[in-house]
């Protein structure tokens, strides 16, 4: 997961937005804020 993580932080840093770590079965669950790792400014 280190990779996944520097990359989300970078462009977290670069854009000032919101990252969400997760897979591609839990991605609605993620975006409403129930899973998933969230990675903010």
């Amino acid at each position: 997961m280190g990779p996944k993580m520097e990359t989300a932080i970078s462009f977290v840093k670069k854009t000032h937005g919101v990252t969400i770590i997760t897979n591609s079965e839990n991605a609605i669950v993620a975006i409403q804020g129930k899973s998933g790792t969230k990675i903010v400014p």
